[in-house]
């Protein structure tokens, strides 16, 4: 899910070049998802029962400090894990607070005081399932114009994977808790 929402806004910023060295994180709250996709033929319908809610994909500016704020918030959630994928995520041996993030599309280390994009759909931008709405401060206009739907988004992004679909090709994240010094 989360890896569709980042690949469509990498395939936006390759059109518009803006973005292009940014890191593009796609997250994806724990209620969004409603079902899993069983061993088999993946119907639009099944790929719809995923992600069944209205709303719209957006794409905030985000710095590396704000980032790790929204995932260790992901990580206390009582609704369930913040859902991303392509990154590796280090965390403090309390298991919650986030040491770092890697962007595995790139291989690079997001800094705190780097930029970085994040894209995920409305629900949370709003408070919603108690998120930091001040995060959500910056959004990227013409992207959020385009008013995409996840759900047709996450069908797109199936059938363009090809095939069977597999963690090599929409990796889950990697977590490495860090020994208590």
């Amino acid at each position: 899910m989360t890896a569709s929402y980042a690949d469509t806004f990498r395939k936006y910023s390759q059109i518009s070049k803006k973005y292009g060295k940014q890191s593009v994180v796609g997250v994806n709250h724990y209620g969004g998802l409603r079902a899993s996709i069983l061993k088999g033929e993946v119907t639009k319908l099944r790929a719809g029962n995923v992600l069944p809610f209205q709303g719209h994909l957006l794409a905030f500016h985000f710095s590396g400090k704000e980032l790790k704020k929204l995932l260790a918030d992901g990580r206390i959630n009582k609704n369930g894990f913040l859902q991303t994928s392509h990154l590796a995520i280090g965390l403090a041996s309390d298991g919650v607070t986030v040491t770092s993030v890697t962007d595995l599309v790139t291989g690079k280390k997001i800094k705190d005081t780097d930029k970085c994009i994040v894209v995920l759909d409305s629900f949370i931008t709003d408070g919603g399932d108690g998120y930091d709405a001040g995060l959500f401060q910056k959004p990227i206009k013409e992207f959020n114009d385009l008013n995409l739907e996840p759900t047709v988004v996450f069908i797109d992004y199936l059938r363009n994977l090809g095939g069977t679909v597999s963690v090599g090709k929409a990796p889950l994240p990697e977590f490495v808790i860090e020994k208590a010094r």
